[in-house]
Parts: C-alpha cells; structure tokens; sequence
C-alpha cells in the first residue's frame, strides 16, 4: 500500500502518529501538522508525476473533514496471527493479508471495532474500513485506509482518522486497490480524513465485489 504514496508523505504520516503518540500531544501542534501534512499531500497530487489526478486539470486540492485531535483515538489491541484473509481487488485479484490484531477503541461517533493488516516489510499496520460516510456520499463507497504504528507495550495503538485517505482507484479507475472486507464495515460515520473528491455519485465501485 505504501508504494503508492510518496515517501514525503509517509513522512507527514509519521510525525503526525509520533505526535498523537507522545503524550504531548497540544492542540495547535498537532492540528498544524495535520494542516502541514495536507498541504504537502495536495502538492503531491497536484505536480508529481505519479499522481492518479495527474491528468485533471481541475484539480486544485483534496477534501478533507475538519481536523480535530478527537479522532485520534487510543485502541486496545489484542494480538491474532492465526488468521489469514484473501481479500478480492477492484479488478478481481486475490490478495493474502495476515490479520496482526484487532482494534477496539470509542469515536466521538460510537465504539469501532477493526481488524489490522500486517504487510510483510511494512513498518505500520494497514486498517481499512467502510463506514456510514460511504454510503451518503461524504466520503468514497469504496471505503478509505489508514495505517498506525505497533502496540505499545501496554498494549494500545493510536488510530488517526485525521489520516484516513482515498484509495487511488477513487481518484483513477486505471489503479487496482483492494477492498475493504466486511470485518472492517463501521455502523457510524467517521467525520475524519479525506472526503469524497467532487461529485462522486458516479463511482464504479461495485458492493457486490466485497469481501466476505
């Protein structure tokens, strides 16, 4: 998943987990570096070349749900290595994902509770997930990813919805994303990350290509 993303942006990822992390976590830092992290991924998809809205010259910027260190919510998480899942992509490749654990933690929406994916040579846990913001067109109906750093010792992960971002086959159709399974499907919405981009009623993303 993170050969995707620019390792600029990876970066933002991890100064903005490290803070949430840290126990020092103030509001204005932490919502500057939210802001800092946003610009840079905006110029990312702006001008890079490997941007998937490379070819749209409308584009300006990404939209996103207000920052609120709110959501960056403090899970336990319980450790489970004894489970593999094929998850189907949006083209109908089989992918195997090792599920590392499961997060339980509270919202300002309602209690969550997510499998998280471990990637052979990742150094974060891959979580995505569908809520109810996919299915009144505030965000993707594809669903949306986040990543988070191991458990603590004590046993707890920060998840940063702040952090929630679009697979790139939101943005072009050419991309192969996976999809979300229904493990990972939220009743709540989570009013945290990146929104839908423009009017996205058109989306192709077929619910009948969910995992079970």
């Amino acid at each position: 998943m993170k050969n995707w993303i620019n390792s600029v942006l990876i970066i933002c990822f991890t100064l903005c987990i490290s803070l949430a992390c840290s126990g020092t976590k103030e509001s204005k830092d932490y919502l500057s570096l939210i802001e800092d992290s946003r610009k840079t991924k905006d110029s990312f998809y702006r001008t890079h070349e490997k941007s998937p809205l490379r070819d749209d010259s409308t584009f300006e910027h990404l939209n996103y749900f207000p920052a609120s260190e709110d959501w960056s919510v403090e899970c336990d998480f319980r450790l489970r290595t004894d489970t593999q899942i094929v998850i189907i992509d949006t083209k109908g490749y089989p992918r195997e994902y090792l599920v590392y654990g499961t997060l339980t933690g509270n919202t300002p929406t309602g209690r969550i509770q997510l499998f998280a994916f471990k990637m052979e040579g990742e150094q974060s846990l891959f979580v995505p997930f569908v809520d109810a913001t996919c299915k009144n067109n505030k965000s993707y109906g594809g669903g949306r990813f986040v990543e988070c750093l191991f458990p603590d010792e004590n046993k707890k992960v920060m998840l940063d919805f702040n952090q929630a971002y679009n697979p790139y086959c939101h943005y072009n159709h050419n991309y192969n994303c996976p999809v979300v399974p229904k493990q990972n499907y939220l009743q709540n919405e989570i009013l945290a990350g990146e929104r839908a981009y423009k009017d996205q009623n058109e989306d192709s993303y077929d619910r009948s290509h969910s995992n079970d």
